[in-house]
């Protein structure tokens, strides 16, 4: 599985860039998300179902390309297992 890390929450969400999400269902795999350390594991299936809040592109600071943002509701992996139980 991917390893991202994340720096902050929009609306409840974490945004992950379009390149990491594509290249994980390239490789038809999950990643995890570490926010603040909480983790959030996000299975393939639900990469596939994944939403963009915003259809904006945004400019790299680094590279000069642009990119999308998918948008994932922050679950941590320990309040999802007591929802689950």
């Amino acid at each position: 599985m991917k390893k991202v890390k994340v720096k902050k929450l929009f609306i409840g969400h974490v945004s992950i860039r379009d390149y990491i999400v594509e290249k994980c269902l390239h490789k038809k795999q999950g990643m995890v998300v570490d926010y603040k350390g909480r983790k959030m594991t996000i299975l393939y299936d639900q990469l596939k179902n994944s939403k963009q809040l915003t259809k904006d592109s945004f400019q790299s600071k680094f590279k000069n390309t642009t990119y999308k943002l998918y948008d994932f509701m922050f679950i941590p992996d320990e309040l999802n297992q007591k929802i689950l139980w």
